[in-house]
């Protein structure tokens, strides 16, 4: 078991007893890495502990009266101060890796709640985000803005070719675009809804999984999150519409899931009853919400994901909402 504690106290854990997260329709029923508790960005020393590769072991050491080669041969000045240790050098080379070694993650669906959670969580690790929706949505510093129509899948392509020519890779794309319509009875379901909604949750789903699946596999850890809910396993009758998209985005997911066995990358579900944020509390300040994720801990589940082994996670249905 390793164990690291951030700054607010809380802990990563690996310890298998202590995980928060149930692995649905599988074997296993815990997830071999966890979150315990709220936690705000955690040092880049924990962050990184098993993702950067080995420091070189060697490195250029001073000549004897405390000048390099280069500088004797220049007539440079000798600096005052102690030496640096191998320790110190190595330090640095570690934090240049880590400079070079930044995620670039897209966001799409950014602009509701859930999404501007999540692009600061990751912002705040260091990494290139790319926050996409339809419309323009709040500036957060560092972050590159992107007003794409996902419906249309020329528009997804170009997208997915600028983040191609500029990076050469995605590490990460997590899929935030959602919607929700429901019915008294299933009787009274419409199908204008279901039209809607196909094309918020599948539609979108397919235009960025397609256009972005091959720079995933360029990754060294790529990742591919959505976000369900526990009624596409559960429907109830005013949900035919909403149940059947969920359904069939996790199918789509699974799909992907599978074309990446045996990789370093991985097709993740999140799974959730329904979400909250601070402006729904705000509106009814004596609710409880009860059975609800608060977008803060989906943001904090979907910065962990680079931690875990891409075969714990690949193909999983991740439950949140216990």
């Amino acid at each position: 078991m390793t164990a690291a504690v951030c700054s607010s106290g809380a802990t990563i854990s690996s310890d298998p007893a202590a995980t928060r997260l149930k692995v649905v329709g599988s074997s296993s029923t815990k997830a071999p890495w966890s979150l315990v508790g709220r936690r705000r960005p955690c040092p880049p020393a924990v962050l990184s502990q098993g993702r950067y590769p080995r420091v070189p072991a060697r490195v250029v050491r001073p000549a004897a009266d405390g000048r390099s080669a280069a500088r004797r041969k220049t007539g440079g000045p000798v600096r005052g101060g102690p030496r640096r240790t191998v320790s110190s050098v190595a330090s640095s080379i570690a934090r240049g890796e880590r400079l070079l070694s930044a995620k670039v993650i897209v966001v799409t669906g950014a602009g509701g709640p859930a999404g501007q959670a999540v692009v600061r969580r990751l912002a705040a690790e260091g990494d290139t985000v790319l926050a996409v929706d339809v419309h323009h949505h709040p500036d957060i510093e560092g972050v590159e803005r992107h007003a794409v129509d996902l419906l249309q899948p020329h528009a997804v392509g170009d997208l997915a070719r600028d983040v191609a020519a500029r990076y050469g890779r995605a590490d990460g794309v997590v899929h935030l675009v959602g919607g929700w319509r429901g019915a008294k009875s299933f009787a009274e379901t419409s199908l204008a809804d279901w039209e809607l909604l196909h094309g918020l949750l599948i539609r979108t789903l397919q235009h960025v999984s397609l256009a972005f699946d091959p720079l995933l596999r360029k990754s060294g850890d790529g990742r591919f999150v959505i976000v369900s809910a526990e009624v596409a396993r559960s429907p109830t009758q005013g949900s035919a519409a909403y149940a059947a998209a969920k359904a069939a985005a996790e199918a789509w997911t699974l799909a992907m899931a599978d074309g990446y066995a045996g990789t370093r990358a991985a097709a993740t579900i999140l799974v959730v009853n329904a979400l909250v944020h601070d402006a729904m509390r705000a509106e009814n300040p004596g609710a409880t919400f009860p059975g609800h994720t608060d977008v803060n801990d989906l943001a904090e589940i979907v910065a962990g994901l680079w931690e875990a082994p891409a075969v714990e996670i690949n193909g999983r249905r991740l439950d949140l909402s216990k």
